[in-house]
């Protein structure tokens, strides 16, 4: 009895997203063709609607609950970070950025010396 309700509950919602789906790319169409938004701008995007409306309709899925249990495991879970002090993470950006001129200065070396020997050979 249950696999049945859930089979029935799975092919509405297969249906839905079909349904959505086939809407996107008529409508993808239809703008493409005849501009019906009244707004043509840059910052309106199809994939956004699309975002939206899928999230919309997960919500109405009913896995919100498990969407609100997951967000406050993240709190949870972001309570429990042991977050550096600001000496060591300043101590950190000054290694890193030494590493990185000691490191570019040796390769600008290299790559000078490399082509001074290859103009050197190929001025004979």
């Amino acid at each position: 009895m249950k696999s049945n309700i859930f089979n029935k509950i799975h092919l509405i919602y297969k249906k839905k997203w079909i349904f959505i789906s086939i809407f996107f790319i008529i409508f993808f169409f239809l703008e493409k063709k005849f501009k019906i938004l009244p707004i043509q701008s840059k910052y309106i995007n199809l994939s956004l609607i699309f975002f939206i409306i899928a999230i919309i309709i997960f919500i109405l899925k009913k896995n919100y609950l498990f969407i609100i249990s997951q967000l406050k495991q993240i709190k949870l879970e972001t309570q429990n970070i042991t977050w550096a002090k600001k000496k060591e993470t300043l101590n950190t950006t000054l290694i890193i950025i030494l590493i990185s001129i000691c490191i570019s200065l040796t390769l600008w070396g290299i790559d000078n010396l490399i082509f001074h020997i290859i103009s050197f050979i190929t001025s004979f």
